[in-house]
């Protein structure tokens, strides 16, 4: 939900994770319109429905890079779009697979050269295939298009301009608490009689204590 939420205007949490933003209108105006596809309607497929945008019975669907590969036999034509403008603009967001060293780790030096190699020039470009590259220079040299041969320079305007203008959800310490309690509340959503502001501000009161450590 995070880029509705974001092209509202609205999010999950502020950056600091000290605040929840799920009461304020604007996340509810998102979610609301989720809402409506699903059960008004009905321009979006509901939750627990298998339908997928692989099988040619979605019109469309945020998908990341790495999940391109299946559509090589699609029987269909597809391409990729910017996500939809909201009353805040457009919002770009930007998955994470990052490579990191753990500063506990017992192996720091051959972790350090682990990583130095994994993120050479040769080697960002490998990926590319499967992730939006990391470095800038390797980014604006066309990896993506030579890597992903399926798709057409639209994939430029998404992905090489997102990658430079997008952000990614905060993340927060307690996550693992936050979302057990978020799935409780959120599961409230999904009938048409939901009451989404009440359901938004019961997960808000929900998550509230973990915001706060």
């Amino acid at each position: 939900m995070s880029p509705l939420m974001w092209a509202y205007g609205g999010g999950a949490w502020t950056d600091d994770g000290k605040n929840c933003l799920l009461d304020k209108p604007e996340t509810a105006q998102a979610v609301q319109l989720l809402h409506n596809m699903i059960y008004t309607d009905k321009s979006m497929v509901p939750p627990g429905n298998e339908a997928n945008f692989q099988s040619g019975k979605v019109g469309m669907s945020i998908f990341i890079l790495s999940g391109l590969g299946t559509l090589k036999d699609a029987t269909f034509k597809w391409d990729v779009v910017p996500l939809p403008s909201g009353p805040a603009g457009n919002t770009t967001y930007i998955g994470q697979a990052g490579i990191v060293v753990f500063n506990t780790s017992k192996h720091q030096a051959v972790a350090r050269d682990f990583a130095k190699f994994m993120t050479t020039k040769a080697n960002v470009t490998k990926f590319a295939q499967f992730f939006p590259p990391a470095r800038i220079s390797v980014l604006k040299d066309g990896a993506l298009m030579k890597s992903n041969p399926l798709v057409t320079e639209n994939i430029n305007q998404v992905i090489t301009a997102g990658i430079q203008s997008g952000h990614t959800l905060p993340t927060h310490l307690e996550f693992a608490k936050i979302d057990l309690a978020a799935k409780a509340e959120f599961d409230k959503l999904w009938n048409k009689d939901a009451d989404v502001k009440a359901v938004l501000a019961g997960t808000c009161k929900a998550i509230t204590p973990y915001l706060n450590k």
